[in-house]
């Protein structure tokens, strides 16, 4: 070490000894930096384990309910009112969920106690064409309109013991497209099809999914008009007759003008001994379009000597009772859509081929009756529980004054994850054990504000013969939970980095004072700890871009050079009393006094 530092040699062994612990404590600032995030976050636990037995060791009193005093609407994602750039326009388009976000207020609440989160909707008029679906534990609400239009539709949402808040809206149905482009080649052969697509462009801009397109708007109702010989359906196809004249033709969609060039026929093709065949995979259920598995795959084709390779074809089916997906020119997926169709009145899916007839009328067509029905839940998995997933029988442990989201997780027939209604009722045993807001939803919430000891029943809504149990123990409230995440993350940032940036800038301190070793180079002292503090703060931050699970920011450096200078802030108190106390001042007046 003296052959690297000369100025070293025969310096007391107090300078050795602050030397060696200010480097480990640097390299201990560097190596905790490298550390991956979930190695980080166990040694933040163990600092804030700590921390929390500390504070708990003086009692807590028992927390008490807040209620809400306020609700508004923050937002509600009407896609209409996005295409057409309104802002509360309050239309829900046939066969579209619309999404509602309230805002809760509560009155400034007590250290001890906690915010009462009773959020529920329910049907005023209009109820026959629309479900809801309410997240409690988020305020949420959304409206599923499924069935026929109706001008008239509210809804009341509940919050509170006396709370309550009226939304009136209503449904329409699907307009034509505002705004959106046309793709397709440049060419068609005289007697062939060419696939055509439709984007859609909102507001945002950007463009619609073929999911969002057949989803929302109608491109059926767009006005089409083409040249003699050129046959153009929006749904997704051009024909050339075969008798079409080759030469550019034009045409126009929506008031979009295109043209695209017809070319001789290669011969006359012929259909004559050919057959439509359409194969069915899968089943149609309701709600099936929340899962990108279900539904039913159709796959068409021609049979015969002679078959076209590629041929195109067009589906057609009920309005908003289901959704085409076009996924090739001969492929289609079928989603349910809050559907039931039953053998007396099924859904009824035509398969087309884009190319005609003399009369106009598609050369090859088919019809498919398909079948639904509600997937029930069969099965519950396991129990969504204040961020623990729980199994029958497992135990949950808190502390009173916990207010918890409950949901769950199902599995309907053949284990398909597809049920029609995940809703669920929470019931508690004994019954004062807590408080249940928001039943019959996807998320009720729970609160417990004593201490106790039952169990807590979790059934479905729509069989209530399966339920699942959990164990539930509530303990003495509590100053520091030390499992809350956001506790964790202040334990973190704030103690864990600032404490430790601390001790090495008072260690640096104590280091550089006495390798200086005289009053008048105390800036040099302040000066070096700083530097290698903010040298340190920043290698560090630079170190965590790279390493999983972490990242760098130019905050936590701030919050680490804070630490730094809490650091040297201590150290320079320590070093004022010091010099105090090895001067004494108080001394030398005394000396003075008594020599005169």
């Amino acid at each position: 070490m003296e052959k690297l530092f000369p100025s070293l040699k025969n310096r007391h062994w107090t300078v050795y000894f602050f030397l060696a612990l200010y480097s480990l404590t640097a390299a201990f600032t560097i190596g905790e930096s490298c550390l991956p995030g979930d190695l980080s976050s166990a040694h933040s636990g163990f600092i804030g384990n700590i921390i929390a037995w500390f504070a708990n060791l003086f009692p807590s009193p028992s927390p008490s309910k807040v209620e809400p005093i306020g609700i508004e609407l923050a937002y509600d994602s009407s896609y209409l009112d996005q295409l057409e750039g309104t802002s509360d326009g309050r239309k829900v388009c046939l066969g579209t969920t619309t999404m509602l976000q309230f805002n809760v207020e509560f009155p400034e609440a007590a250290s001890d106690s906690y915010r009462d989160k009773s959020f529920e909707a329910y049907e005023l008029e209009g109820g026959e064409n629309f479900n809801l679906v309410v997240d409690s534990a988020n305020a949420i609400v959304r409206i599923v309109s499924d069935r026929d239009v109706d001008e008239d539709c509210s809804i009341e949402i509940r919050y509170g013991s006396e709370g309550s808040f009226v939304y009136d809206f209503s449904i329409v149905d699907r307009p034509a497209p505002l705004s959106f482009e046309i793709d397709y080649p440049m060419s068609v052969q005289a007697g062939t099809a060419v696939p055509l697509d439709i984007s859609i462009i909102d507001t945002t801009p950007r463009k619609l999914s073929d999911y969002e397109l057949r989803r929302y708007l109608d491109v059926e109702k767009l006005e089409i008009a083409a040249d003699d010989g050129l046959v153009v359906d929006p749904r997704g196809y051009i024909y050339a007759e075969r008798d079409a004249i080759p030469g550019p033709k034009s045409f126009s969609i929506g008031g979009i003008e295109g043209e695209i060039a017809v070319t001789s026929s290669i011969g006359a093709p012929t259909y004559a001994g050919l057959t439509l065949e359409v194969e069915t995979e899968g089943q149609l259920a309701i709600n099936d379009y929340d899962y990108d598995d279900s539904g039913v795959s159709l796959a068409a084709r021609l049979e015969g000597d002679g078959a076209p390779s590629d041929p195109l074809f067009v589906v057609s089916l009920d309005e908003m009772m289901a959704k085409p997906v076009r996924t090739g020119n001969s492929t289609f997926d079928i989603k349910g859509y809050r559907m039931k169709a039953t053998a007396e009145d099924p859904l009824v899916v035509t398969v087309s081929s884009a190319v005609q007839d003399e009369a106009g009328e598609p050369l090859f067509s088919t019809q498919i009756s398909l079948l639904s029905n509600e997937i029930a839940p069969e099965t519950i998995v396991s129990v969504s529980m204040g961020g623990s997933s729980l199994k029958d029988g497992d135990t949950f442990l808190f502390n009173a004054g916990k207010v918890v989201s409950v949901s769950a997780s199902f599995l309907g027939e053949g284990g398909t994850e597809n049920v029609y209604d995940r809703s669920i009722e929470v019931t508690l045993a004994p019954s004062s054990l807590g408080t249940v807001s928001g039943n019959r939803t996807l998320s009720p919430t729970v609160s417990f504000p004593n201490e106790g000891h039952g169990t807590l029943t979790v059934r479905s809504v729509a069989n209530p013969e399966l339920a699942l149990s959990v164990e539930v123990t509530v303990d003495a409230p509590v100053n520091v939970d030390p499992t809350d995440d956001d506790f964790g993350t202040w334990v973190r940032k704030n103690i864990g980095h600032m404490g430790l940036f601390a001790f090495m800038s008072a260690i640096g301190g104590i280091f550089f004072a006495l390798y200086f070793a005289s009053y008048e180079k105390a800036y040099l002292t302040l000066s070096g700890t700083s530097l290698v503090s903010t040298a340190i703060a920043f290698l560090t931050e630079g170190i965590q871009t790279f390493v999983p699970g972490r990242t760098g920011a130019l905050s936590d450096v701030g919050i680490d050079l804070f630490g730094a200078l809490i650091g040297i802030l201590a150290f320079l108190l320590v070093y004022a009393i010091v010099v105090v106390l090895r001067e004494r001042p108080w001394s030398r007046k005394k000396g003075r006094t008594d020599a005169e």
